[in-house]
């Protein structure tokens, strides 16, 4: 007979500010990408109704005007998404506190403060694994995550 083994991997640990923002650009990077893009392809075409001519030289300048403010849109997009990042991290304080995780056969235990939460490994719904994290998603917006190094 054989015997199932109970593995059991422990991380402990803080999420900084640092670590928080990776994840939420991770997690955001197809709005910023998408509105890159829908604003690229709206703006070129309003570009190419403004001027009138050959079509071979109005839309490659249309493409590079659109580009140059489609890019400074995303900017203002990107730091606007990194000041409500900033806000909800410093108004959350239990995700400030040390949290420990405990990952076995059956699930993931987490621990922060006084509190426990079991999830079992059927429960998540969309794994993705990056050069420094684990992001784990049990909804749409709620992941797990955790910083390998």
């Amino acid at each position: 007979m054989t015997q199932d083994k109970q593995i059991e991997v422990t991380a402990t640990g803080t999420l900084t500010f640092k670590d928080y923002l990776k994840h939420n650009r991770y997690h955001q990077r197809k709005i910023v990408i998408g509105y890159f893009i829908t604003a690229l392809l709206v703006l070129t075409y309003m570009c190419t109704r403004l001027f009138s001519g050959d079509w071979i030289l109005i839309v490659p300048i249309s493409f590079i005007i659109a580009l140059i403010i489609a890019g400074f849109f995303t900017l203002i997009l990107i730091i606007g998404l990194r000041i409500r990042i900033r806000r909800e991290y410093s108004s959350d304080q239990l995700i400030k506190s040390e949290l420990t995780y405990i990952f076995d056969n059956v699930g993931i235990t987490q621990n922060v403060r006084r509190s426990n939460s079991s999830l079992d490994w059927n429960d998540i719904l969309v794994a993705h694994e990056h050069y420094e994290m684990f992001r784990l998603y049990i909804s749409k917006n709620k992941a797990y995550t955790k910083e390998i190094f």
